[in-house]
């Protein structure tokens, strides 16, 4: 790997005069006096590029006098060490990877698609030879679904040999008491919320790699051909992502190619491992001009590691609104060249969305429909809510744990869900309401924990003692809270995207489209309930929903200061339980051989 490529090291800026400013690097640990041009200059060395190609990029973006020597002016920050080489990434150690031993499914009250999901998983692992565990978690909230699904369990276990662990409300019960017989504090474990679900599936592999399905999700690779086989190593910028949109499902669908590779070694392939692992995996160096300085050289000699994996996804796209695509910056280029895509998004659900590039990124967001998970360390447990629950916990990950990136695989596969393809919602939902999770997204990031050698347990601890705090804020204090948040939130995303939309570039459709969404918000703020996330509307007065809201941030506090105990608990539980199996599975191996001779 060239060391010729250099980025800007990790800094904070301290005025010092109306010329000079310091700058200390928490990476060297030195402080360098600097003209507030360099300063600007040094704003711009983002991503590893050649010392050449940076000073392009400053001279395409700054106002710097022609008299300056752009170049050497770089190299005398080289020289003193504001810019760093990419020497994090070489000469990895490179210990064996761990195996994706768990393939689950969530499911509620759709029996039918459950065994769908799980021919599919089973034909794919047979065809590559993997015999994972397989674990069903149960939210049905009507009883005859939940029976349904049960029974459908058990008969697939029968025609296919496999077995497959069924989790249900019982099951969850038997846990709770399990852990709770310890001494240990647990949130109800009751499935049926989404959040819920999933939480119950991280206990249940502590300790291990998982994949998870949701239940309208085929185990069907496909691709686009001729993806590239490298790699992309980024900040928040996800790389070569490739998007179609459609107004059916089946053109969404006929627009993939079958792949033959093997999703479970795929994943296998960046969870748990370090960047330096990942980087060594490939066979050309990474792509690094789009990597942020929170990808090296972390203070504590830590090393980012793959916490989360995804995979691209052909279908029912899952989103809440389509209208969020205006604060996307990414997605603007795209939309901005072709209205006709941007109709098609705004109406239909049907997409097909891949990287064409594995990426490794430290964007936090989070998809679960299908996901890889590395449970070998705690990961922190997901929202307890019904929408979004997966952006919360990408979030929470990524506050709670500064070595956490996230994965993004050249492969897609099949989400096949019952909702019909053409949008019903009414238009712009999110300027009408406001949602939990975010502002679940916004209180994690302004109570994130600060400090250097602070561990992910000891954070989420102390995001959990501050919704905690929150909880036992005074009703007309929650509300301030509540209402401020949000309006900072949302005029934040409108004062960006009104900018945006003021360049010759943008088109008149999507100034348009801006312009009623901004309307459509201004109108329904004034409404007193506005502030109140919708899943606490339609029982009772607007004081009551704040009411459950705050006994909702008691419990989701909970959530968050118990998990760490509650994780490790499980993860010992799991230990003994393999153990144990194992001891079995060679006492039937010599009870067989001794039959035999």
């Amino acid at each position: 790997m060239s060391a010729d490529r250099v980025r800007a090291a990790r800094y904070t800026t301290y005025p010092l005069d109306r010329q000079r400013s310091l700058l200390y690097s928490s990476e060297t640990g030195r402080v360098e006096i600097v003209d507030h041009a360099w300063r600007w200059v040094l704003g711009h060395v983002q991503g590893f590029r050649e010392l050449d190609r940076h000073a392009q990029v400053v001279l395409q973006a700054l106002p710097v006098d022609g008299t300056v020597d752009v170049r050497e002016g770089l190299a005398a920050l080289a020289r003193a060490g504001l810019l760093r080489s990419t020497s994090g990434l070489e000469s990895p150690a490179l210990e064996g990877r761990t195996p994706v031993t768990t393939i689950a499914v969530i499911t509620a009250d759709r029996p039918a698609y459950l065994r769908r999901s799980l021919d599919a998983i089973v034909r794919h692992c047979e065809t590559f030879g993997h015999r994972p565990r397989l674990i069903v978690i149960d939210g049905s909230r009507q009883a005859a679904k939940r029976t349904a699904t049960r029974t459908s369990v058990t008969t697939f276990a029968r025609s296919t040999g496999r077995t497959v662990q069924y989790v249900g409300a019982r099951e969850a019960a038997d846990l709770h008491r399990v852990l709770a017989g310890r001494g240990l504090h647990v949130p109800l474990l009751r499935p049926g919320v989404i959040g819920v679900n999933r939480n119950i599936l991280l206990l249940l592999t502590a300790g291990e790699h998982v994949l998870s399905f949701d239940d309208d999700v085929i185990c069907r690779p496909w691709d686009l051909g001729g993806a590239d086989a490298g790699l992309i190593i980024s900040g928040h910028h996800q790389g070569q992502r490739e998007n179609g949109w459609f107004r059916t499902r089946a053109e969404a669908l006929a627009a993939t190619t079958p792949s033959a590779v093997d999703l479970v070694a795929a994943h296998g392939v960046l969870l748990g491992r370090s960047l330096a692992q990942v980087a060594a995996s490939f066979p050309s160096p990474p792509d690094l001009q789009h990597a942020c300085q929170h990808l090296f050289a972390l203070p504590d000699g830590s090393h980012p590691t793959v916490r989360v994996t995804f995979m691209g996804l052909a279908g029912d796209v899952g989103t809440y609104c389509p209208h969020r695509v205006l604060f996307n910056p990414t997605a603007r280029p795209r939309f901005w060249a072709d209205e006709a895509a941007f109709r098609i998004w705004t109406a239909s659900r049907e997409i097909l969305r891949v990287s064409r590039s594995t990426v490794v990124t430290h964007d936090c967001g989070c998809l679960a429909p299908s996901i890889g998970l590395a449970n070998s360390t705690m990961l922190p447990p997901f929202a307890p809510i019904a929408r979004n629950e997966d952006g919360v916990f990408g979030t929470l990950l990524s506050c709670c744990d500064r070595t956490a990136v996230f994965g993004h695989l050249p492969i897609g596969i099949v989400h096949d869900s019952p909702r019909a393809s053409r949008r019903s919602e009414p238009a712009m939902q999110s300027a009408r309401e406001s949602r939990v999770s975010e502002l679940l997204i916004a209180l994690i990031e302004r109570v994130t924990s600060a400090g250097v050698n602070v561990s992910p347990a000891t954070r989420l601890r102390r995001m959990g003692e501050a919704f905690g705090d929150l909880a036992d804020l005074a009703p007309a204090d929650l509300v301030e809270l509540v209402t401020e948040t949000t309006l900072h939130r949302r005029s934040r995303e409108l004062e960006e995207a009104g900018r945006a939309a003021e360049v010759p570039e943008c088109p008149a459709y999507w100034r348009r489209e801006l312009d009623q969404y901004r309307a459509t918000f201004l109108k329904q703020v004034r409404r007193r309930d506005f502030f109140l996330p919708v899943e606490f509307h339609g029982r009772g007065s607007t004081e009551a929903g704040y009411r459950r809201l705050q006994a909702f941030f008691r419990d989701f506090g909970t959530w968050l200061t118990e998990w760490p105990t509650l994780w490790d608990a499980a993860r010992d539980m799991n230990a003994s339980r393999d153990r144990r199996v194992s001891r079995d599975r060679a006492k039937g191996t010599t009870r067989s051989r001794a039959a035999t001779t």
